[in-house]
């Protein structure tokens, strides 16, 4: 992971090195739905150091390319674990493993979904999507596939966030950047905003970009009442009283508790200087209204 950031650094959304790659088409990592002729690829990358470290734990191990065929994504998910940097890798969790889908699996997903079907059968009137070689496709720049609830959002979560080469166990906007220029589905932001806060490499080690919260500063006790007032509005009430009166001011003296209140029309900064000059112009001294 260090290694590939130091041969990769990462700056905007918009300069990532993953997202140059595809800027002929950066719908979807399965980008073939125009062209049916075009073979489409998504694998997990395993840098020099991560191989180096493989090798160390098993000299034995050897590294064979991927085989693709015609509109099929082969992903080797044996020596991948999202949360964890080292590790056995056959006592890895099978819910860890991505699992690879081609447009056919895609369009499969769509076909069982009953609600989606009634969007393609009555397409017309929905002017939020489109139909393209039998796949449900949301209308954006660029154009990117609708993916089912039973289709494979986990999959699609842990390629861009959790993989070296596609997330990177980034935060909330740019996991959200990267995913929005490839897919869809509705709850698309809210999953992408859990998935990372559940994230554990994520809580252990992104630090904090926000100013820490102050420490509360105490009042100051008065010598003496009247000289340290509170004022508050409370409502609207309901029903209005016969003068349009739905509000109700308070003036509370800290140190003795007294209220003075009074009901009023509303809550304007008006109202609230005009009764507090009446309150300080009964000849009261040291006053501070808070």
């Amino acid at each position: 992971m260090p290694d590939y950031l130091s041969r990769y650094p990462v700056d905007d959304a918009e300069e990532d090195p993953d997202d140059i790659i595809l800027t002929f088409s950066k719908s979807t990592q399965t980008y073939d739905e125009l062209n049916p002729e075009v073979s489409s690829i998504v694998a997990a990358v395993q840098t020099r150091s991560a191989t180096r470290q493989s090798a160390s734990h098993n000299p034995a191990t050897k590294i064979t390319p991927l085989q693709t065929t015609k509109k099929t994504m082969s992903l080797d998910t044996t020596n991948y674990a999202p949360h964890r940097l080292n590790g056995d890798p056959e006592v890895l969790s099978r819910e860890n493993y991505i699992i690879p889908f081609t447009l056919e699996q895609m369009k499969e997903a769509q076909y069982d979904d009953l609600e989606l079907q009634d969007i393609m059968r009555n397409i017309k009137n929905h002017k939020k999507y489109l139909v393209q070689n039998d796949i449900l496709i949301r209308r954006a720049f660029p154009p990117v596939p609708y993916v089912t609830k039973s289709g494979y959002r986990s999959s699609i979560l842990k390629i861009y966030h959790d993989t070296s080469a596609n997330g990177a166990h980034f935060g909330r906007g740019r996991t959200i950047d990267k995913i929005n220029k490839r897919y869809f589905w509705p709850s698309m932001n809210k999953d992408i905003e859990n998935y990372v806060q559940s994230c554990i490499p994520n809580a252990q080690f992104d630090p904090r970009r926000q100013k820490a919260p102050g420490a509360l500063k105490p009042i100051k006790p008065p010598d003496e009442v009247w000289q340290l007032l509170t004022m508050d509005f409370h409502g609207p009430f309901s029903p209005t009283s016969k003068r349009g009166n739905k509000y109700i001011i308070s003036l509370a003296d800290v140190l003795s508790k007294f209220v003075v209140a009074r009901a009023v029309r509303d809550c304007s900064a008006q109202t609230a200087a005009r009764f507090s000059r009446k309150i300080s112009s009964q000849n009261i001294e040291h006053l501070d209204v808070s």
